[in-house]
């Protein structure tokens, strides 16, 4: 995490801030033991959050029947973003497979989350991508809405360039709603390279998550 701080130091004077926003439903439902069908949608508006610029799908499988603190998921996104003159959309399809593991540090819930995916972008070359993402929660909840707090870090790394090509800083709440209902709501730093050029955002975002 902190070479990677080091590393931006370099890219961030050129680049062009933005302010975005990200919204997201997660819908968990259970298909057999120790696996459940995963389906969500997302919508990212930026031009200062007054322009939708993409929507996500994702479809998959998790399986959490080796140990309680392991889980293995595979999906696919499936994206429409706008394209540079913004006249049409252009489609992404994008398997990826991931694990995820929870321990503690420091009396922190730590959960590690490594990806790798594959981007088949229309009119583009197909690309390769490892991210590996940290997320710290506090295992105390605060107020009477049982507020949790969190912050992460999340690297990303080119396969075809063989790089480090992006990073996300976030930081949020955790916010137990009705039932198996949970609100996320989040501040992301988002780094990132397009074409050669490095640009970084600012996110702020809402997602809800519904577990059957």
């Amino acid at each position: 995490m902190a070479a990677a701080a080091l590393g931006t130091g370099s890219v961030c004077s050129g680049s062009d801030e933005d302010f975005l926003y990200w919204t997201k439903a997660t819908f968990l439902i259970p298909v057999w033991d120790d696996w459940q069908f995963g389906f969500q949608q997302k919508l990212a508006f930026e031009d200062e959050a007054r322009r939708l610029d993409h929507q996500q799908r994702d479809y998959g499988l998790i399986y959490s029947g080796l140990a309680d603190w392991i889980k293995l998921f595979g999906a696919v996104k499936v994206t429409h973003a706008k394209t540079d003159d913004r006249r049409d959309w252009t489609v992404e399809i994008r398997p990826h497979l991931n694990i995820g593991i929870r321990s503690k540090l420091c009396g922190l819930d730590m959960i590690n989350r490594s990806r790798i995916e594959y981007r088949d972008i229309e009119d583009e070359n197909t690309t390769w991508r490892f991210r590996h993402k940290v997320l710290f929660v506090s295992p105390a909840t605060f107020t009477s809405w049982r507020l949790q707090p969190f912050i992460g870090d999340e690297l990303f790394y080119s396969f075809n360039s063989r790089r480090f090509s992006g990073q996300r800083l976030c930081s949020g709440l955790y916010v137990p709603l009705a039932g198996t209902i949970r609100l996320e709501l989040f501040y992301f730093w988002h780094l990132y390279e397009d074409e050669g050029h490095w640009h970084d955002a600012n996110i702020l975002g809402s997602y809800v998550r519904f577990t059957f």
